[in-house]
Parts: structure tokens; C-alpha cells; sequence
């Protein structure tokens, strides 16, 4: 007995054993082809290596995104800073500032 699976299209794929050997079963419009490849011995640890390499490179992207935004963040407080030193910007216009920024995020986010 073949279970398919959920099918792609007109295609299909899913695993059986043949003399306790994993093949795939690709199924072309249901029944008119039937491929047997046999999956190599290494393969699930060549699929596990694959998905700890795509972990790892998730995270790094997600740290580095991470230290550029605190790094944004940092020098937009220090700008903010000067601006209140220098010019005398007060409490009022910092709020309004972090409004304005707020308000266009969230059309931005909308716009997506």
C-alpha cells in the first residue's frame, strides 16, 4: 500500500521500505509513473548536518541584525542628546519626535 501524501500539483512523493531499504516513491498523476530512488545510507545525517547549518546561519543573521539595530538605536539616542544641548530641544519635542517616528513605522508596516 502506497500513501502519497498531500499532493503538489500532479505530483506526489513519500517514503517506503523495499527489503528494509528507504526509497522515495514519486507518483506523476497518481498512478501512470512510479520512480523508485533508493535514499543513501548517509542520508539522514547529511539532512541533519543541513539543518543545524541553516540553524546556525539563522541565528548569526538574527545577531547581526540584532547589533545593527542597537547599534542604530544607540547612536539615534546620542544624536537626540546633542540635539538637547546644543539647539535646547525639550521634553516636548522628543515625544513628539518618538510619535511621528511611531506613526510612520506603522504606514510602513502597513504598506508591506
Amino acid at each position: 500500500i502506497l500513501d502519497f501524501g498531500a499532493m503538489n500539483g500532479s505530483q506526489a512523493m513519500s517514503k517506503l521500505k523495499v527489503l528494509d531499504r528507504d526509497v522515495s516513491v514519486i507518483s506523476v498523476q497518481e498512478e501512470d509513473f512510479i520512480c523508485l530512488t533508493e535514499i543513501p545510507d548517509d542520508y539522514g545525517q547529511f539532512l541533519a548536518d543541513l539543518k543545524v547549518r541553516i540553524r546556525q546561519a539563522q541565528y548569526r543573521a538574527l545577531r547581526a541584525a540584532n547589533k545593527e539595530l542597537l547599534q542604530l538605536y544607540w547612536d539615534i539616542g546620542e544624536t537626540i542628546l546633542r540635539k538637547q544641548e546644543e539647539v535646547g530641544w525639550g521634553k516636548a519635542v522628543v515625544e513628539t519626535l518618538a510619535r511621528d517616528l511611531q506613526a510612520w513605522s506603522e504606514l510602513e508596516a502597513s504598506d508591506e
